[in-house]
Parts: C-alpha cells; sequence; structure tokens
C-alpha cells in the first residue's frame, strides 16, 4: 500500500448470509501471511456484499463473518470510492460457445460474450466485439461487473440461433457500487466453481503477472484508473455518475457529480 504496509488478504465468496473459518485453516493462511511479512486480511462477499476484516476480528467473532459485520469492514484503508450510477442501463450479451469469436469473457451456463451493447434510454452508447480496438475490449472486464448485477436482477434469455444466446438484462436507477468490488469481480470468472476459494495473490499474478504482449487482452492489467477512465467514457455518453469518498470512521462522507 501507499502508506507502507502490506496485506497479505485471503477472498473468500459464498452466496449464504455467513461465511466460516475454521481453527486449523486460520493459522494455516496466518502463517502465508507471516511468510510474505503481511497483515492478515479476509475479503469477504456474503451474497452481493463484500467486506475487508483482520484477521483478529474474524478471531474475535469466533471465526464467522454475516452480514451484522459488514458495519465493521475496513475496506476503507484501501482508499475505497463509492459510486452511484444514477440512470437505468440497459445490456445486450451476445454469447457464443467459440472462444476464437469472442471477448474472452465467459458466462458458464451460455459461453463466451460475443458482444456487449449498452443501453441508455433505449439508445445504444457503447458496443463492444472481437474487432474493438483493444482499449474497449480491455473494458470488458470492467463492464462485465455491472452486466453481471443487472443479470442478477433482470434475466432475460433467448436463443438467437443454433449456437448463440442473446441476454438482455437492466440496471436500475440508483445502483450503487465501490471501486474495489469492481476490480474483484473478474474472480467470479475464474472461479471454476461458484462460492469456491481464489487467491487473491494468484488472481493478480493471472491479471497482471502475465501480460507479455500489450495487445493480449487475455490477462489485463486491472488498476483503479481503469475503472475511472470507463465512468468517465460513460458519463460523456451521457450517463450520470455521483461518487462519494469514505475516508475512514469518524471522517464525514461527501458526493459530487463526475464530470
Amino acid at each position: 500500500m501507499a502508506n507502507g504496509r502490506r496485506l497479505a488478504v485471503e477472498t473468500k465468496s459464498t452466496e449464504k448470509e455467513r461465511w466460516k473459518i475454521s481453527i486449523a485453516e486460520m493459522n494455516k493462511k496466518q502463517k502465508i501471511a507471516d511468510i510474505l511479512n503481511g497483515e492478515l486480511y479476509f475479503a469477504v462477499k456474503l451474497q452481493d456484499r463484500w467486506g475487508l476484516y483482520p484477521a483478529d476480528y474474524v478471531k474475535q467473532q469466533h471465526f464467522k463473518i454475516n452480514k451484522d459485520d459488514l458495519k465493521h469492514s475496513e475496506v476503507y484503508i484501501l482508499g475505497e470510492r463509492y459510486f452511484i450510477i444514477q440512470d437505468e442501463l440497459k445490456f445486450k450479451d451476445i454469447c457464443t460457445p467459440e472462444i476464437k469469436k469472442s471477448l474472452q469473457v465467459k458466462y458458464p451456463n451460455y459461453g463466451y460474450i460475443e458482444r456487449m451493447t449498452i443501453e441508455l434510454n433505449n439508445r445504444p452508447i457503447l458496443r463492444i466485439h472481437s474487432s474493438s480496438i483493444t482499449r474497449l475490449r480491455c473494458y470488458m472486464f470492467i463492464l462485465t461487473y455491472f452486466s453481471d448485477t443487472a443479470l442478477s436482477l433482470s434475466p432475460q434469455v433467448q436463443s438467437i440461433d443454433r449456437n448463440r444466446t442473446l441476454m438482455t438484462s437492466t440496471l436500475p436507477e440508483e445502483t450503487a457500487f465501490s471501486l474495489s468490488s469492481v476490480m474483484l469481480n473478474p474472480i467470479f470468472h475464474i472461479l471454476k466453481v461458484p462460492g469456491d476459494a481464489h487467491n487473491l495473490s494468484s488472481y493478480m499474478t493471472d491479471i497482471v503477472d502475465k501480460i507479455t504482449d500489450p495487445e493480449d487482452y487475455t490477462y489485463y492489467r486491472m488498476h483503479p484508473q481503469d475503472v475511472l477512465a470507463i465512468l468517465y467514457e460513460l458519463n460523456d455518453k451521457g450517463v450520470r455518475i455521483q461518487e462519494f469518498r469514505d475516508q475512514g470512521p469518524g471522517v464525514s462522507v461527501t458526493a459530487y457529480y463526475i464530470n
């Protein structure tokens, strides 16, 4: 981190309202953190909410975390930023089983995204497909977060032809999200089994360290500035976006519009 702190973060996800870890598993994770010379933290997603908790807090809670613990989340230490998309957005994703014709982002039940279209007030404002310029293709790893959110709320699926599927979904007005949740979202397109654990260091290695060709977007350099870049691009196309800054306990949260 910029202030010199080193964190060893274990990422967990569950569709349940509670997550727990055994004492033996906790001791194992602590040994790894000690080897890395980092403070052990757990990034836990319960259903649709992320929280960041130090190992000592998890121990105090008898090795269990539930939704009531969100108020004790320390995600602010990452310099968290929160946003609200104030306009309704419609997503249209065309999926294909053929990876060569796709944007290499996969949905388990429908295949790889071949084309994504985003509409505002029933007007297309952004289209991304396999022949788009690299910058737009890279945006897929960010935009998939919003598409995933919309699909979880209002999925409409229909077959286009023998191999392709159209998924239409709507992101409602006043949708709030955090910067970290967008950056962590690609993990769920890497996991083999829903609810499985994926080591954050492995995730960062896959996303960052394996890049050898800047034109290769299979492993994309995920960076906070990239998330902000697509938010500004959406704003330029007429989408109203508001930001809230969380600087930690006892500090007032301020809000302002991106423009």
